[in-house]
């Protein structure tokens, strides 16, 4: 059986770019399979990462 995490969230602008939840609390997974980024979409993506791993501490602190 193959493990599909659930998807939490695609990223607003860049298509392809997932991040889904992991099996165990707080974990997460990021999915960009045959995306092309360009030094200001790895910028974006990382903005991205780090907007969504603040809210999941902030739940997780609640």
């Amino acid at each position: 059986m193959i493990f599909s995490p659930p998807l939490v969230l695609a990223h607003p602008r860049i298509p392809g770019v997932e991040l889904h939840r992991g099996p165990r609390s707080g974990e997460s997974y990021l999915i960009a399979m045959a995306v092309r980024l360009d030094g200001e979409d790895l910028v974006d993506v990382g903005e991205w990462l780090a907007q969504r791993g603040r809210e999941e501490l902030d739940r997780q602190e609640r």
